[in-house]
């Protein structure tokens, strides 16, 4: 015969049922409750208004993407004619005799000796974001920027000959501000604390550490610890050199 339905004998099972079947018809006329009201929201506040708006920022949203796409060609032309005009410009206003100009260019591969590897002009560093062959830092390019001199990171490791313009430009403010410091000539030829310093060496120190931190190394009598890199301390023996910018 057939078998009666059982009923469930745990009481905590039973309990728990007991609840479940007493909150069920709550949540589901909760649930009632909040799809209508959220129905009558919608018409309340004339979602045709709405729906318009969304539509409307949609179409403003593609056309300005779809403007982007247009524009941004034409900047990044604009931009590279505009810098291959400052190459032009400073290239202009570097008037150096054929004797000085083949020593700057043996200084340069001097100073380029301590510091990019195998890649040259088109060495970054990743830890420090040094760019180029003689590795310019961040503070050498807002030195610059200072100067009206600006560029691109693409534009700069692309254009090796643009690369010793900077350079040049570069050396040259540090130049007059070792000059200012009371710092050129005064320790040329002079050995301190072990360190053969000449003009050129200090010139190339700065490159490094800028003008500032060259005087607060001689100031110190040329403490070690100022210059914590083998590197740095290799850039003071580039001294057989007689730039005059």
């Amino acid at each position: 015969m057939f078998r009666k339905k059982e009923k469930y004998t745990d009481p905590i099972l039973s309990t728990y049922l007991e609840e479940f079947n007493f909150i069920l018809p709550k949540i589901s006329y909760l649930f009632k409750k909040i799809l209508i009201r959220g129905i009558w929201v919608l018409f309340k506040y004339k979602w045709k208004k709405l729906l318009f708006w969304l539509c409307i920022i949609s179409v403003f949203s593609f056309l300005s993407y779809e403007l982007y796409t247009v524009v941004q060609p034409i900047i990044v032309i604009k931009r590279e004619t505009t810098q291959a005009k400052l190459i032009a410009k400073q290239t202009s206003q570097i008037k150096i005799n054929s004797i000085i100009d083949q020593r700057i260019i043996k200084y340069f591969d001097a100073i380029a000796s301590t510091e990019a590897d195998e890649r040259g002009y088109q060495t970054v560093n990743s830890q420090s974001d040094a760019w180029g062959r003689y590795q310019l830092l961040n503070v050498a390019r807002l030195q610059l920027s200072n100067m009206g001199v600006t560029f691109t990171k693409e534009f700069f490791l692309s254009h090796p000959e643009f690369q010793d313009i900077i350079m040049y430009i570069y050396l040259k403010d540090n130049y007059n501000q070792l000059i200012q410091l009371g710092l050129h000539d005064k320790y040329n030829g002079v050995i301190i604390n072990g360190y053969y310093l000449t003009n050129t060496g200090l010139l190339s120190l700065s490159h490094a550490i800028g003008p500032t931190g060259v005087k607060q190394f001689v100031d110190s009598g040329c403490d070690p610890s100022l210059l914590p890199y083998t590197k740095l301390d290799r850039r003071l023996t580039i001294q057989k050199f007689e730039i005059n910018f």
